[in-house]
């Protein structure tokens, strides 16, 4: 019956190149660009004169963060560039349907119609897992839905919950379990269909 309705997902090919392409993609467009150098403003030193302007024979001086001391802040400092890298939306279209086919006939993604499920307790919701797989604590697993109770029930446990607006494929490859909720990919099924 699921491969009857999500026959679309499971007719795609891809190279495994464009693959590790689009992983490197994702990676570069999530790191976190941090390095960057200080101007004189963001150093933590104090505005106290280090010596009086008059009388010394030394040069004046004003502050410690000054650009012409050691340790001083810079007068025109690098900060990182946030530019991104863009993957075609066909070559993403394809990698994403080709990652859920795939992981479903690796028994590695379930679809599952959460809107049967009533009783919204931790307990019951482990329980509701335990038929599907043998739960072990270092398994890492997504949930992939939309209910607000579910995710109430389920956040004392160690699971990755994310809205469906957010599941991509680095997700589908991170997690060694996924379980989709049938409305999603229904939805998702027909956008792709159309497009």
């Amino acid at each position: 019956m699921i491969i009857n309705d999500f026959y679309f997902f499971f007719f795609f090919k891809i190279n495994l190149k464009n693959l590790i392409f689009f992983l490197k993609i994702y990676n570069f467009n999530n790191k976190k660009k941090i390095s960057k150098q200080k101007s004189r403003g963001e150093l933590n030193y104090s505005n106290i004169k280090p010596w009086k302007q008059k009388g010394t024979g030394k040069a004046r001086a004003g502050t410690k963060s000054s650009p012409i001391w050691k340790g001083g802040g810079r007068s025109f400092p690098s900060y990182p560039s946030f530019v991104k890298k863009k993957i075609l939306k066909k070559n993403y279209k394809k990698i994403f349907n080709y990652l859920i086919g795939n992981g479903f006939m690796k028994k590695k993604i379930f679809f599952v119609d959460f809107s049967k499920f009533f009783i919204f307790k931790t307990y019951y919701f482990l329980n509701f897992i335990k038929n599907f797989i043998n739960y072990k604590k270092n398994i890492k697993i997504l949930f992939v839905f939309e209910n607000k109770f579910l995710k109430l029930c389920s956040r004392n446990l160690k699971f990755n919950i994310i809205d469906p607006r957010y599941l991509n494929s680095f997700y589908i490859i991170k997690n060694e379990l996924i379980f989709l909720d049938l409305k999603i990919l229904k939805k998702h099924n027909e956008i792709f269909k159309n497009n």
